[in-house]
């Protein structure tokens, strides 16, 4: 059996979108939890978040507590490191193509 290595570069200045859908199916997730996870990727803040959608901070603790249920994890920075770090998640985002 021979071995294989996957390699991923990536551009700290671009602007990835994190696939939403992608991201639910690879965590078990629902639909508005995985839209949650790619906003706290993108450096959007729990309460920023729910403002933004329109819906309370109670709905949004409740989506990170099953997000921890589901994905084992204690913190949202875990979550978000492990999104940020996943090569699969790097090589389904979207990258802004408009020019610098």
């Amino acid at each position: 059996m021979r071995g294989a290595a996957l390699i991923v570069f990536s551009d700290p200045e671009s602007h990835a979108e994190i696939p939403e859908q992608e991201l639910a199916v690879m965590l078990g997730l629902s639909p508005a939890e995985a839209r949650l996870i790619s906003a706290l990727v993108a450096g959007k803040s729990m309460t920023e978040y729910a403002e933004s959608v329109g819906i309370s901070k109670n709905t949004v603790k409740t989506q990170m507590r099953q997000i921890f249920y589901k994905t084992g994890s204690n913190r949202h920075s875990e979550i978000v490191r492990a999104v940020t770090s996943n090569p699969m998640v790097k090589l389904l985002s979207r990258t802004d193509t408009s020019p610098p």
